[in-house]
């Protein structure tokens, strides 16, 4: 059995939201359930990507809600739950960042295997393992075939089949709905809906709301709502509001308002006597309604100073 080789060399096992949501997720589990048992070993899940499976379950995408939700009962309630380890709290909002960090700590001390459907954090994480400067134990990538096994991470291989994905970015201006799922960056501009989550980067102009989570960065404009979270961050202007969470920094422009929770940092630019000092507030559990423009901060600012002027007379 693929697994065998590792489990006999004590490597810890990690598995990636996107390989838990894997059409064949099921099935390869039911494969290596078995195993697993009779050799006392378990498959470790983040408690970040537990936090990603649940917030997929209000997806507007029925299909994404469908699996988040069929993943979940499978983990935590089936006759398979005794397989899998829960690890770590809710205390990051993105699970990408949890395992390069994780793993950046545990390699030193053990060796690691990492299951996962993207190429790019397998690429990521597979470096890890490679490292010169720092003595590491080995550190492996693998996936869940379309014949619901484990297979290995061919890094080259996968990577240049993924980068044929790379014609999906919107290149030409659009008047059109998109699906979130099958399209890459928008690096032109779209007048229509981004219909469900939407995974990557708006470098350019979207006049239309995104009907899900919008998971990467606004380096452009974007002239809707967020009808969900926000997981990345906001470089450039967002025109419009964000239904849900904000979860990532503001370094650009919000011209509305986060109607849940802004758990990232604003970064405001004053350019009072010429100088640029950059201020960072750090907001937990404060709705965006409550906090002060970069005018008002000025205003506030000025009277202050006028006011202490006046008592020094």
């Amino acid at each position: 059995m693929f697994l065998e080789r590792y489990t006999k060399n004590g490597f810890s096992i990690w598995i990636d939201t996107c390989s838990i949501l894997h059409d064949q997720f099921q099935t390869c589990m039911n494969n290596i359930a078995g195993f697993l048992s009779e050799n006392n070993y378990k498959i470790k899940i983040t408690q970040t990507v537990l936090n990603e499976l649940t917030k997929h379950t209000s997806s507007s995408d029925e299909e994404l809600k469908a699996n988040a939700i069929k993943a979940l009962e499978l983990i935590t309630q089936s006759n398979l739950k005794n397989i899998f380890e829960v690890y770590g709290d809710s205390s990051h909002s993105f699970a990408d960042n949890d395992f390069l960090v994780l793993f950046t700590r545990l390699r030193l001390n053990e060796n690691i295997l990492f299951i996962t459907q993207d190429v790019a954090l397998a690429s990521d994480v597979w470096a890890l393992g490679d490292s010169r400067s720092v003595r590491s134990k080995r550190v492996e990538v693998a996936k869940i075939t379309k014949n619901g096994l484990f297979g290995e991470f061919e890094i080259d291989d996968d990577f240049d089949e993924d980068n044929e994905d790379d014609e999906d970015s919107i290149n030409e201006n659009y008047a059109v709905d998109f699906d979130g799922k099958t399209i890459g960056d928008i690096n032109a501009r779209v007048r229509g809906n981004i219909k469900g989550d939407y995974e990557n980067d708006i470098n350019e102009i979207l006049d239309g709301n995104i009907m899900g989570d919008m998971y990467g960065d606004i380096n452009g404009k974007m002239n809707g709502t967020i009808q969900g979270s926000m997981y990345g961050d906001i470089n450039g202007i967002l025109n419009g509001n964000i239904l849900g969470d904000m979860n990532g920094d503001i370094y650009g422009k919000l011209n509305g308002k986060v109607l849940g929770k802004m758990t990232g940092t604003i970064h405001i630019p004053n350019t009072m006597n010429n100088e640029v000092v950059q201020e960072n507030i750090v907001m937990h559990g404060v709705q965006m309604d409550n906090i002060p423009t970069p005018d008002e901060i000025k205003q506030r600012v000025r009277i202050a100073f006028e006011n202490a002027l006046r008592n020094l007379q």
